[in-house]
């Protein structure tokens, strides 16, 4: 741990599975310490090497691609709801072996890649997790409590939380969702550090536990894209908005023309 404090360069390994929702944010996590003069390997299963090989040497990481037993279709058809715990499998032996020769100072990984929290913890290696998401997302996800409204009395305190479909779906196990929840509470509960991305104003002021840190998006503003001639539509939609807020739908989610109906009108 000392050498996290000799202000080194220090050997970061960059951990995700292939969806784009997931690598993209990690992929500029790794450009940003790579730019700061750390040794950053981006690591993933080894069928995301057509995808995601150039722009690692692009942003200056060395990529690592895992031998899996599945393909990418081998791993959306035989999951049965939330695929996340397969991935885990089949990475999970190849990941280890790539690391336990020389483990990282470092490992950041997706917190849907839940190998990459087995691996550092197994290893004794600081683990830090990003979630490409909101606040109320990961809260739900992990079934904390909100403390804000918390009363009180002889050493006992009663809070309440507002009701989440997507709590109810994880106490259910619906497609697996609270599975997945208590792998990533048992991995947490080794010690993480959380980073959000996501920011108060979009997320509802909240206190929040020390390991958990909210540090907005992680892509920087793009300025001077010109999309007039591409796509003109957007393009006037853009320009004629005072402000926008940009929402992702993930890795999962097939956006059928009722969803932004219903949620737009």
């Amino acid at each position: 741990m000392s050498s996290l404090t000799e202000g080194r360069a220090l050997n970061i390994a960059c951990v995700s599975h292939t969806d784009s929702g997931h690598m993209n944010p990690i992929m500029l996590i790794a450009e940003g310490l790579a730019e700061r003069g750390h040794h950053v390997k981006l690591i993933t299963q080894s069928f995301g090497a057509a995808k995601y090989e150039k722009k690692a040497q692009q942003v200056g990481a060395t990529f690592v691609g895992l031998l899996v037993q599945l393909t990418e279709s081998e791993i959306r058809h035989k999951a049965n709801g939330v695929p996340f715990m397969m991935i885990r499998d089949s990475m999970k032996p190849s990941l280890l072996a790539a690391l336990k020769a020389a483990p990282p100072d470092v490992i950041v990984g997706d917190f849907s890649t839940l190998a990459a929290g087995e691996v550092a913890h197994e290893l004794g290696v600081p683990f830090v997790t990003n979630v490409p998401g909101s606040l109320e997302f990961i809260m739900t996800l992990l079934r904390f409590r909100r403390v804000d409204n918390m009363i009180g009395f002889g050493g006992f305190g009663l809070c309440w939380s507002p009701f989440r479909s997507g709590g109810l779906a994880a106490m259910l196990n619906l497609g697996n969702s609270g599975t997945f929840s208590k792998e990533m509470v048992a991995s947490l509960a080794k010690g993480s550090l959380v980073l959000i991305n996501s920011f108060f104003g979009l997320d509802e002021i909240t206190t929040l536990p020390p390991f958990i840190k909210v540090v907005g998006p992680l892509a920087p503003a793009s300025e001077g894209v010109d999309l007039s001639g591409t796509h003109p539509e957007l393009h006037k939609f853009l320009s004629d908005a005072r402000a926008v807020v940009y929402i992702t739908t993930g890795s999962m989610v097939i956006l059928e023309e009722w969803l932004p109906e219903g949620v737009f009108g």
